[in-house]
């Protein structure tokens, strides 16, 4: 059967199926397969649709198609695929489905490019999301686990460890308003020991929790030249409990603080030695 015949035949069972491009089969002495819900044309061994091949489920019932090797009656090697959904897939399969290197397009436009284990994205893998997102890094089932990048379309930009596709574990992240953060991240999250740098020259060294500064830590207003700074007590984001705020003209308050503001017992230190003692209430002493 000639080229020719074998386009007529099939397109008279489906006729979109021409839009399909044609391996040169007919040196492999491919056989034509139609029943009521594909076609297939291709090599067979006993009886079974194996080596290069042209599959293709009805229009009317799906419009999936495939083209590349087989072994056995299951996609294996080498081949394309397009699904019902209009998602495509081109790369390596083993026992019917994507495995090792092969690329994903979504209807959508977005792309995974990378490493799959029996049709589970896994491995080292590239997402390509919409407006410039992307992660590059370790998959497990499906989702990105281990170490990545993560590149957000504000362009932010994360870079240690994840799990279920949150940062979790160590990790630096910087901002695209010149803020960064590097230590511990947990549910996507500051959580543990960090450092965050602000872009004014600000720091903080201390300890978050759900990605607020909550227990001990370090706020300088900037590191070089010194200039105000706080050693103390952090709860909610904010300084609560026992502090000290030193200022950069030398004055000194040690104390109870609430809410950022000198708030209970306290002592405020003066360089010329006056030192003032008693219960503040919203920075001010009581009388």
């Amino acid at each position: 059967m000639n080229y020719q015949a074998v386009l007529d035949q099939i397109k008279c069972y489906e006729p979109h199926f021409d839009d399909y491009n044609f391996l040169d089969l007919q040196k492999l002495h491919a056989k034509l397969i139609i029943t009521n819900n594909y076609v297939y044309y291709g090599q067979f061994e006993n009886n079974l649709r194996h080596g290069k091949g042209q599959f293709c489920i009805s229009m009317r019932q799906s419009g999936r198609k495939y083209e590349g090797q087989w072994q056995d009656d299951q996609k294996q090697g080498y081949g394309w695929e397009l699904l019902a959904n209009g998602s495509q897939y081109e790369g390596n399969y083993a026992m019917g489905k994507p495995h090792g290197q092969g690329k994903f397009i979504w209807p959508n436009g977005e792309v995974y490019e990378g490493e799959w284990n029996l049709g589970v994205k896994e491995g080292q893998g590239t997402w390509y999301g919409l407006k410039g997102e992307q992660y590059q890094g370790e998959w497990i089932n499906n989702v990105a686990y281990g170490y990545g990048e993560h590149i957000h379309s504000n362009g932010d930009r994360y870079v240690g460890n994840f799990k279920d596709w949150l940062k979790n574990g160590e990790g630096q992240e910087y901002f695209s308003n010149g803020d960064r953060y590097q230590g511990n991240y947990q549910n996507g999250k500051p959580h543990g020991y960090g450092e965050y740098y602000w872009s004014n020259g600000a720091v903080f060294q201390g300890y978050f929790k759900d990605g607020l500064r909550c227990g001990k830590g370090i706020w300088k207003r900037r590191e070089d030249p010194p200039s105000d700074q706080y050693q103390g007590e952090y709860e909610e984001d904010k300084k609560n409990g026992y502090g000290v705020y030193k200022w950069s003209n030398g004055n000194e308050y040690r104390g109870i603080f609430l809410n950022d503001y000198k708030h209970g017992y306290g002592e405020m230190h003066y360089v010329d030695g006056k030192v003032l003692k008693g219960n503040w209430e919203i920075r001010k002493i009581s009388q």
